[in-house]
């Protein structure tokens, strides 16, 4: 499924502006789009020359330009995650991934958002860190998992 962007940019509009778990599986399909096509796009500009690579490429290259044109859009979403530390520790860390894998490989993309997304990062990481260090912080149950209350 990572390869059909039509029907993930369905998804990733409906869900990822969601809380708890719709967010959740927006964020993680995202990320899992987004890796495969990268690691693919690697894999056929280092293939050798041969017919099946040529047809790969192509494939590759249509999905990398999908997700270039639809990306931009999801960036104030992917933001929106990374804040909503006090709800679901989860979303946030894959919305935190996503952010990185963004600014790193699509630099020109998310070029508008380098620096709310740094601030972002950056409070995440504080907060975690302080979170982790302070024996009296008691974080909330994970929105994102089912069946925790």
């Amino acid at each position: 499924i990572w390869h059909d962007i039509g029907l993930l940019e369905q998804l990733w509009s409906s869900w990822l502006p969601q809380d708890g778990p719709p967010a959740y599986v927006a964020a993680l399909s995202i990320r899992e789009a987004v890796l495969r096509t990268l690691e693919y796009t690697d894999f056929t500009s280092a293939a050798p020359p041969s017919t099946l690579a040529r047809g790969c490429e192509e494939r590759v290259r249509v999905l990398s330009q999908r997700l270039s044109r639809f990306l931009p859009s999801t960036l104030p979403s992917v933001g929106r995650l990374i804040e909503r530390h006090k709800t679901s520790l989860r979303v946030c860390a894959v919305g935190v991934e996503l952010v990185v894998i963004l600014q790193c490989r699509y630099p020109r993309i998310a070029a508008e958002w380098q620096q709310e997304h740094v601030s972002q990062v950056t409070q995440w990481l504080t907060q975690l860190f302080s979170s982790a260090h302070d024996p009296t912080f008691s974080h909330p149950p994970d929105a994102s998992s089912p069946g925790r209350s």
